[in-house]
């Protein structure tokens, strides 16, 4: 079993540009969605977004890997054998609604999940697991996409926002010995207008 190696990089900030990504995969024959974005100050625009069918979806895994730090919609790790990994009965407590790995299709995204990881840390690059419900409830985000965009690049979108939690070291972390979960960036809330995804400073954000 691979742990997750999410580590906050306390010498980056949102003053700072930075290019984060987003990969909402798939555990079987269905779409996968990425997302690149650009931030600089508390603005991120989108440099690349959309969906790919399974048989392509090492492209996606390709163009996202292009980031430093690449959120992932799906276990990186594939946990003991048991319903529930260490890191997701935290998540629960903080009001994550997570399905269990015994489930068929979590089984076969977190084999997924951590194929992926395994791949980004090879390339040199930090996976961040997230749960993009979980992470858009704590933002304020709506969990319907807004006009335009599907759902696996709403879900991608907020993957790469769980990158930029970790890239600026203000991630509300769900973590343990076998595994970690973003679920929101302390201090602040988000908004989508006008194409870009947009972060503002909400309650006392970490210093």
């Amino acid at each position: 079993m691979m742990r997750s190696r999410v580590r906050a990089d306390p010498t980056l900030s949102v003053t700072e540009p930075i290019i984060v990504s987003g990969l909402d995969p798939s555990g079987g024959r269905g779409r996968w969605g990425y997302a690149i974005l650009h931030c600089l100050g508390l603005k991120c625009r989108v440099v690349e977004l959309g969906e790919v069918v399974a048989r392509r979806s090492w492209g996606a895994v390709l163009k996202t890997s292009r980031a430093p730090y690449v959120g992932v919609d799906a276990p990186l790790t594939t946990g003991s054998g048991g319903a529930w990994r260490e890191c997701d009965r935290i998540a629960s407590s903080m009001g994550a609604r997570l399905l269990p790995l015994t489930l068929y299709g979590m089984r076969k995204l977190a084999r997924v999940g951590s194929s992926i990881a395994a791949l980004l840390l090879e390339a040199g690059r930090i996976p961040v697991e997230t749960h993009p419900w979980s992470l858009r409830e704590d933002l304020g985000l709506p969990q319907e996409p807004p006009e335009g965009l599907g759902d696996h690049e709403w879900d991608a979108l907020a993957a790469a926002l769980a990158a930029l939690a970790v890239a600026i070291g203000a991630p509300r972390l769900a973590a343990s010995w076998d595994c970690a979960l973003v679920l929101g960036i302390e201090g602040y809330r988000a908004r989508w207008s006008g194409g870009r995804m947009v972060l503002e400073p909400h309650g006392t954000r970490p210093q």
